[in-house]
């Protein structure tokens, strides 16, 4: 009996480690609002901005498709330079070494600032690897739970 006990615990945590592995982006998709220009009727697909770094965007337009990340770093300097980089789980980067990078002050610290247009094989990467950490000019941030952003790139992508 108490070796069927064990078998049976043994198959059912393997059974929900499995499953665990099955990443849903559903939860994500939800998340992301869609508002539709009442004179031009584009559409854009904007995820939540989150408090770690970043958010994605996509416009729709008749005649052409924009997807974009904007990305955050806090800082307690002021620095303004170039230079956006994006970190994957898979050692390759996207980068945009020439891309300005903006800042502000507000409530005792730096926040620096930029966006990029995304090319579709750089949404492919972002769609298939995490994001474990950006630079910005000079300032660096690891990521945390960087399968959020992966969700919502995956939702945006598919709208």
């Amino acid at each position: 009996m108490k070796r069927l006990f064990l078998t049976i615990t043994v198959v059912l945590g393997l059974f929900l480690s499995i499953n665990a592995q099955d990443f849903s982006y559903e939860e994500y998709c939800e998340k992301v609002t869609t508002e539709v220009d009442k004179f031009t009727g584009d559409t854009t697909h904007v995820s939540p901005y989150l408090r770690t770094q970043m958010y994605f965007c996509k416009l729709v337009k008749t005649d052409k498709v924009l997807t974009w990340v904007s990305v955050s770093v806090r800082s307690s300097t002021h620095s303004i330079g170039k230079g956006i980089y994006l970190l994957l789980d898979n050692g390759e980067t996207i980068s945009r070494p020439t891309k300005r990078v903006k800042a502000s002050y507000s409530s005792g610290t730096y926040r620096n600032s930029s966006s990029i247009i995304l090319t579709e094989d750089e949404i492919q990467l972002l769609k298939e690897h995490n994001i474990t950490a950006v630079r910005l000019y000079i300032h660096d941030a690891d990521i945390k739970k960087p399968e959020q952003y992966r969700g919502y790139i995956n939702c945006i992508d598919n709208k």
